[in-house]
């Protein structure tokens, strides 16, 4: 299990149909947007959905990847679209399979950063793209993680203050 199978972030589905470009970063959108019609999508690192939801609106061939097998099951349940449980360390796909890789606010997060950027390059056809991001140090997500994120993790110890961690 992972921290995310317990908070998988699933606040996703508050966002239909076009709406979900408001979660997705400007940079993405056009990468996405400039997609041809027939391309093929991996979403390494998918969590919820917040981009494979978009992916799969927008009708392109996608397939989500994630450590957490709870995000998995709410991408295939919710949006009906494929998900496989898996590392991005050691992707279960063969070498180039995809026109796009998408790593968004994930590499960091790995034990090997440089064997994780290998993978998903592995897993990119050639002439393919792959878009990663990674939070600057110092950004808002680090505010976010450091500050409220150290007071809901905290909250989320004890089942005495978890109801008010999940209430808010």
């Amino acid at each position: 299990a992972t921290f995310y199978d317990e908070h998988p972030f699933d606040w996703v589905e508050a966002y239909p149909g076009e709406e979900r470009r408001r979660v997705i970063s400007e940079p993405l959108l056009r990468v996405i947007d400039a997609l041809a019609a027939d391309a093929f999508v991996l979403d390494v690192g998918c969590g919820a959905g917040r981009v494979l939801s978009y992916l799969g609106f927008r009708g392109f061939r996608c397939v989500g990847l994630d450590r957490s097998a709870q995000a998995v099951s709410i991408v295939s349940q919710r949006y009906r679209l494929p998900g496989i449980v898996a590392d991005n360390l050691r992707l279960p796909l063969r070498t180039g399979v995809a026109d796009l890789v998408i790593s968004d606010g994930v590499l960091h997060h790995t034990s090997d950063p440089p064997r994780a950027f290998a993978e998903n390059c592995r897993a990119v056809r050639t002439g393919g793209l792959l878009y990663l991001a990674v939070y600057r140090p110092g950004g808002r997500y680090e505010f976010l993680y450091k500050y409220p994120g150290a007071m809901i993790r905290l909250g989320l110890r004890s089942g005495a203050t978890r109801w008010l961690v999940h209430a808010t």
